[in-house]
């Protein structure tokens, strides 16, 4: 079996997982890069609830459905955006309405998969459903947002010398910590590789994981930590 180091570090080049994704997010302070203005999407001034008004019938609708949601963000350090109300929620660094999240899709493919006990798929477009979606796609866009964007190279490693070897494989685009190690175990199934070392800037991801192991047995790869 070959032994083998794995470089790991940040990923800047890394684009945005909504960027050609149905979900569009529209952030209501103009810091942001995705700024607009409530106004500017049928949102007016706050009611006596502390719910903003909503002046475009086709976004109340929207709203009614799931196909959008308006947002509160959270800021201290690092950044989170989450379905209005949810998430921290700070008097000092939360902001209650942030923004606004809008499926700029087909209404019918805005909703959640299901797996059912023998195995067929089906689809749910409830308003749960949609706010299920909707929570998934802000979790990993908050990752993106806070730069837990990785990429990684593999190289071929002897123990004795402590030196590298040949190329492997590299790859980029990994947003958030699990993401990137189920692309590791996922190059290494299958083939003859255990990766023993881990360097780089953000080489403390992996370390846990070590060794990572893919073992065949009978035909089936299966990974062993």
């Amino acid at each position: 079996m070959k032994t083998a180091v794995v470089t790991v570090e940040n990923d800047s080049c890394c684009e945005s997982p909504i960027e050609d994704d149905s979900w569009k997010l529209h952030s209501f302070c103009s810091r942001h890069s995705n700024f607009k203005h409530p106004t500017t999407v049928g949102l007016g001034e706050l009611d006596k609830s502390g719910q903003p008004t909503i002046h475009d019938v086709g976004l109340r609708r929207k709203l009614n459905v799931g196909t959008a949601f308006i947002l509160s963000y959270y800021e201290h350090g690092e950044g989170c955006w989450s379905l209005a109300g949810e998430g921290m929620q700070c008097r000092f660094d939360t902001a209650r309405i942030a923004g606004l999240l809008v499926w700029e899709g087909k209404p019918g493919d805005c909703g959640w998969g299901l797996s059912g006990p023998d195995g067929q798929r089906s689809f749910e477009t409830t308003l749960e459903a949609r706010a299920k979606n909707a929570r998934a796609t802000l979790e990993v866009y908050n990752e993106w947002c806070n730069g837990h964007c990785y990429w990684y190279s593999l190289h071929e490693y002897d123990k004795t010398t402590e030196a590298k070897g040949e190329y492997i494989e590299s790859s980029g685009g990994f947003i958030g910590e699990e993401h990137l190690l189920a692309g590791l175990r996922d190059v290494i199934r299958g083939r003859d590789i255990e990766i023993v070392v881990a360097e780089g800037e953000c080489a403390f991801l992996v370390e846990d994981a070590l060794p990572m192991v893919a073992a065949v047995n009978a035909g089936k790869a299966e990974l062993v930590k």
